[in-house]
């Protein structure tokens, strides 16, 4: 190989790899839940506005789904509201553990939007402090 062939080749292996890390630290956000350990590598690793969209995201997945949830148990805590049993009451009731789980889902649900909403502003806030570097 030529001598201006080679620093263009490394060049171009250098930067698709670096295209190719950044996109594995990107993608595996998208589609299912992370354990805990892997979402904190992923926040102590996200410093471009790229991967504070991807948490952001992420975050916004985690909402939806918490949400839809919560709607599940909000109508199962109706239909079991409306069912009255006297004889034997235990606590909790069935009807206290729909309302309980639906309460878990809603306040987990509030607690990822507020979640996606701080790394929507990271992400503008890095996007602003660096307008050169996009």
């Amino acid at each position: 190989m030529s001598n201006t062939v080679r620093p263009v080749l490394v060049l171009g292996v250098v930067l698709g790899f670096s295209v190719l890390l950044r996109a594995q630290s990107i993608v595996p956000l998208t589609g299912h839940t992370l354990s805990r350990h892997e979402l904190k590598k992923y926040i102590v690793a996200a410093h471009t506005p790229e991967q504070n969209s991807a948490l952001a995201l992420y975050f916004h997945q985690q909402q939806r789904s918490f949400s839809a949830k919560a709607a599940d148990e909000k109508s199962e805590w109706e239909r079991r509201r409306q069912v009255s049993v006297s004889v034997g009451v235990k606590y909790p009731a069935p009807a206290d553990s729909a309302h309980n789980l639906y309460d878990y889902y809603a306040y987990e649900a509030n607690q990822m939007l507020h979640r996606a909403t701080q790394y929507e502003l990271k992400s503008k806030q890095v996007q602003v402090s660096q307008p050169g570097k996009l």
